[in-house]
């Protein structure tokens, strides 16, 4: 059994398995100065508070990348390593992924309502089979706080924060068995067994069909 919390990926498992996630939210400022963050090419974006878009990208070994954009024109992009289990919620010091704030994660999940239990085909198994996967979701609401701290005086810069209801939750996810639909098509060929005569007379009628008058016995 796979069992996980899930909101269009595993955000509560591994951040490898999470591939990319991303929220649009508000950042609000602690100050009157813009939160500056670092480019990977070098150059340092300022960003105002307002509308913003945040994407977390998972790559192998919790290695993961960070994007912050405020329309077309704004954008940073940096780096860094997560901590071993910690899923979307960690703590990283500036100096660790090329910045002069750090940066702290924190991301809720609240379940609401009943859990449900649905049956579906999932991928190919056996010779021409599908698994059938048994799945159970229930309601949740999602809370992602993302907190930027000035990394000199540990002084807060400000916070990132995206806050969506009513969504559909993965609980978990099993493998119930291979359901075989056998060779499609048939491969190789079903046998045509002759049909067994059932009278004398279908005898000669075959034999005349074959083009046999008669049959002589030495």
């Amino acid at each position: 059994m796979r069992r996980m919390t899930s909101i269009l990926c595993l955000a509560a498992a591994l951040l490898a398995a999470c591939g990319e996630e991303t929220r649009n939210g508000q950042l609000t400022l602690a100050g009157s100065n813009p939160l500056k963050l670092a480019d990977e090419s070098g150059k340092v974006v300022e960003f105002l508070a307002g509308p913003t878009k945040v994407v977390f990208s998972a790559e192998s070994s919790r290695r993961f990348k960070v994007s912050v954009s405020q329309g077309q024109d704004k954008q940073a992009t940096f780096s860094g390593q997560a901590p071993a289990g910690s899923g979307w919620n960690f703590t990283l010091r500036g100096k660790d992924i090329g910045q002069q704030v750090d940066l702290a994660s924190d991301h809720k999940v609240e379940f609401v309502g009943r859990p449900w239990r649905t049956i579906r085909d999932g991928g190919p198994c056996g010779f021409n089979g599908r698994m059938v996967i048994e799945e159970e979701y229930q309601t949740c609401n999602e809370d992602w706080r993302v907190d930027f701290a000035d990394s000199a005086s540990a002084q807060p810069v400000g916070t990132f924060r995206s806050k969506r209801d009513n969504l559909t939750c993965l609980i978990y996810s099993r493998d119930l068995y291979c359901r075989d639909y056998g060779p499609n098509p048939p491969y190789p060929p079903y046998p045509h067994y002759p049909r067994r005569l059932s009278s004398a007379e279908d005898s000669v009628k075959k034999l005349n069909d074959l083009g046999v008058s008669g049959i002589k016995f030495d």
